[in-house]
């Protein structure tokens, strides 16, 4: 359920129930000791939506039966980490049958795994 409903989080409440917080506040406090749930949804509203939703891509099949959507960020700088997001969902309408697949991926990669940042 978490990072599903990621996207479409609006409200502290929204993100409270996601448990992102609880995913990346124990590894950015090294950097960030006074970080809180909110400024963690704020950075995801101000910097991982506008890139995520300017990237979307929606592809369907040439007869219309399957069609998929991407959604995602990558490399999205905080608090020494670098967080990447994906959402894909896939709609299949056959005649037979009828499917929705969903699926979510986050990437976090701390400075300390290697990167340099400048």
């Amino acid at each position: 359920m978490m990072l599903e409903n990621l996207f479409t989080a609006e409200t502290q409440a929204d993100y409270d129930r996601t448990g992102i917080y609880q995913l990346i506040g124990p590894m950015a406090r090294g950097r960030c000791p006074g970080l809180t749930p909110g400024d963690l949804a704020r950075f995801i509203e101000s910097h991982v939506k506008p890139i995520a939703k300017a990237r979307a891509k929606y592809r369907q099949s040439r007869k219309g039966a399957v069609s998929q959507f991407y959604e995602g960020a990558e490399n999205q700088k905080f608090c020494g980490l670098k967080i990447s997001v994906l959402y894909v969902r896939s709609d299949e309408d056959y005649p037979n049958r009828s499917r929705e697949t969903r699926g979510a991926a986050i990437s976090i990669q701390s400075s300390l795994d290697g990167w340099i940042e400048w």
